[in-house]
């Protein structure tokens, strides 16, 4: 599972399962300090890609 906040970037890499939290910036993936409902939504929806199939590559973009 990759979090990334550079979609273009991880596109290449071809991860099995992406989400890019839109927001987000470098070295806050989740969300900034303090934020304790924004980053378990994004962990939240991070670990719910589990139980869907992906093509590599593709990258789930969603409004945390």
């Amino acid at each position: 599972m990759l979090i990334t906040v550079v979609p273009a970037e991880s596109r290449a890499m071809r991860p099995p399962r992406a989400v890019y939290p839109r927001g987000n910036t470098l070295g806050r993936v989740l969300g900034h300090a303090g934020q304790r409902d924004r980053q378990m939504r994004v962990l939240t929806e991070a670990l719910r890609q589990f139980e869907f199939q992906h093509l590599p590559g593709s990258i789930l973009e969603f409004e945390p």
